[in-house]
């Protein structure tokens, strides 16, 4: 499995699926999918709001044995 990516070593790729680790109320730590929008230079929660509290992202994991071959 991948390993976070601090956003201040690298930012991902555009409107790629990521997890995303951010921060919320009171610094409860969440970990949300979503994506990056290089033209915005923000990131998205897969629910549709921005979230300007991400610390790290990473691509997510594989699909399970059984599904690899889907679409």
């Amino acid at each position: 499995m991948s390993e976070w990516i601090s956003i201040k070593d690298k930012l991902p790729d555009n409107n790629d699926p990521i997890l995303i680790h951010h921060l919320g109320i009171r610094g409860h730590n969440f970990i949300s999918m979503g994506w990056y929008n290089l033209e915005y230079k923000i990131f998205i929660l897969n629910i549709g709001s921005e979230c300007s509290s991400v610390t790290h992202w990473m691509p997510p994991p594989d699909k399970p044995e059984e599904f690899k071959n889907e679409i």
